[in-house]
């Protein structure tokens, strides 16, 4: 899959190129000019989505954050995550940080709302409304490598994490849930 994103220019005036040579086709889409291909690879994860299928999705998620330096993993946090799993998405079919009501014989503040990082709605290939919940989790390198130590580590070495990323590459999914986490609470000041 291809992100590329094109200047805005006139029709005619200009045909953009990648990294191969090959032409790519423009369309206008608001004001702006962009690649089908972006725009038809995203409407093929959010249709697979909505068919049960979540891994072309992930595929994107994990390929836009191989293009990132390491370095700015180290402050991230879930409200940078749930942004750009945002603007993965097509701009209409989903709602940010929804809230439900989860008990209504109870009163505000005490278990009646529930809230959802995001909300996706549509209609699949087969005319059928389908709706899907991603509940987003930001577990950082600093988290994992203060509970392997045991206590929180304030400014980790970059070796330090790099070395834990390679190791995490090789576990297998239960190991890598069965791993201890710290995280820092701001409110609380003080690891937890």
């Amino acid at each position: 899959m291809r992100l590329l994103l094109a200047y805005p220019v006139r029709i005619g005036s200009h045909i953009s190129r990648d990294s191969t040579g090959e032409a790519l086709k423009l369309t206008e889409y608001g004001s702006n000019f962009v690649c089908n291909d972006f725009i038809d690879n995203e409407y093929i994860r959010y249709e697979a989505m909505l068919e049960g299928n979540i891994s072309t999705f992930l595929d994107m998620i994990l390929n836009y954050y191989k293009a990132k330096s390491f370095r700015e993993f180290r402050g991230y946090n879930e409200v940078a995550f749930q942004t750009a799993v945002e603007l993965l998405l097509p701009i209409n079919h989903w709602c940010s940080e929804l809230r439900l009501v989860i008990d209504s014989s109870k009163i505000s503040g005490e278990g009646r709302f529930g809230f959802i990082d995001i909300f996706v709605n549509g209609v699949n290939r087969n005319s059928l409304n389908s709706s899907i919940i991603l509940e987003l989790k930001c577990i950082s390198l600093v988290g994992l490598l203060s509970g392997e130590e045991g206590r929180w580590i304030d400014n980790p070495g970059y070796k330090s994490l790099i070395a834990l990323d390679a190791k995490l590459e090789k576990e297998t999914e239960n190991e890598l849930l069965n791993r201890i986490y710290f995280y820092w609470c701001k409110e609380k000041k003080k690891c937890e």
